[in-house]
């Protein structure tokens, strides 16, 4: 009891000011979302690739 969620701490971090947590926080979130997704994008190439041969 009364521990923040991580985008309740971050959003309380950013009301008063933007620190050095929050943009590492930020970083990491977005390299995660775009190795994520350019995964997603060569597995999905190499699928249908291997369905049209």
């Amino acid at each position: 009891v009364g521990d923040n969620t991580f985008p309740v701490k971050i959003y309380s971090m950013l009301r008063f000011s933007v620190t050095p947590e929050v943009n590492a926080a930020s970083t990491v979130l977005i390299v995660i979302t775009l190795s994520l997704t350019l995964v997603a994008m060569i597995m999905q190439s190499r699928w249908t690739k291997g369905r049209k041969e």
